[in-house]
């Protein structure tokens, strides 16, 4: 058994894929597969059932990933300890987020306390960010309303609630207040399916019976507020993703009280990595 070997079965158990781990590991898919054939080949094993279109763990697959996943969490801190000579914190940091107005801060403030750690940002809704801390891509994620999971540990940070985005025209900052009743001949710009946002603004309409016409389909956040600074419709935001842009009229949403929260995560195993303990450590003297 070897390391490469180990290091091969679980990034195929973290991405569910061949191709994708293959790609993650910047190795040949035929060079990964014979790398785990060979670890279950030596110990007359089968650790993943391979389909057509998927990759499952078998029983002994997942007790095997469970150990891998300590393993190389160790191997983390053992990197940390070997590093622990010189005065200032190194390494990198990954950290995903669904909203950057509140994440750019406190990337800010560790930045600023931890200087000799390379911090990379990834972006994406919310479901993307929390798919990328399971499957290990970041270390650390900041999304809002997670999924619970045993595996990872959670800080709660703020509240937000749902808000109307307009174009700063004297006709919409005539209003701080408005209902879906009032926005029913609206144009209006509808988010991604997986987007929280969205979900919040079906779930109202549902619940008051006001059936919204949206006239586009954004992908992101950002489009949807470049989109509505273009005239080109209204659109909905949480209102700590709303930030400061003259081009845009935020109004509170009538019957909208449902308040939800962002929060920071992290995976369990991860806990004791200097990286991560330095920022909770830094969000607790916050809090």
């Amino acid at each position: 058994m070897r390391h490469k070997q180990l290091r091969a079965f679980h990034t195929v158990a973290v991405e569910s894929s061949f191709t994708k781990a293959a790609e993650r590991l910047c190795l040949t898919q035929p060079a990964l597969t014979v790398q785990v054939r060979n670890l279950e080949k030596e110990y007359g094993v089968r650790l993943f059932d391979r389909q057509a279109h998927s990759v499952e763990l078998t029983e002994q697959g997942r007790t095997v990933f469970e150990l891998t996943q300590q393993l190389f969490s160790l191997e983390g801190q053992i990197k940390d300890t070997l590093n622990s000579n010189s005065s200032e914190l190194t390494g990198q940091l990954f950290m995903g987020v669904d909203n950057p107005f509140i994440a750019l801060p406190l990337i800010a403030e560790y930045q600023h306390r931890f200087p000799c750690v390379d911090i990379e940002l990834v972006s994406g809704n919310s479901r993307q960010v929390w798919q990328d801390l399971l499957q290990e891509r970041v270390d650390l994620a900041l999304i809002t309303e997670p999924p619970e999971d045993s595996r990872v540990e959670r800080i709660a940070m703020n509240d937000t609630h749902l808000l109307v985005a307009a174009p700063a025209t004297p006709e919409w900052k005539a209003h701080n207040r408005i209902s879906l009743k009032d926005l029913k001949n609206q144009p209006l710009i509808r988010r991604e399916a997986n987007s929280n946002t969205q979900k919040l603004v079906e779930s109202l309409s549902d619940k008051l019976a006001i059936n919204l016409s949206f006239k586009f389909t954004l992908g992101s956040r950002e489009l949807m507020k470049e989109a509505v600074a273009a005239g080109l419709g209204i659109g909905f935001v949480m209102s700590g993703e709303a930030g400061a842009d003259p081009r845009l009229h935020f109004m509170t949403l009538e019957h909208a009280e449902e308040i939800r929260s962002d929060y920071l995560l992290y995976r369990r195993s991860d806990r004791h990595r200097k990286v991560v303990s330095a920022m909770l450590s830094l969000l607790h003297g916050r809090l």
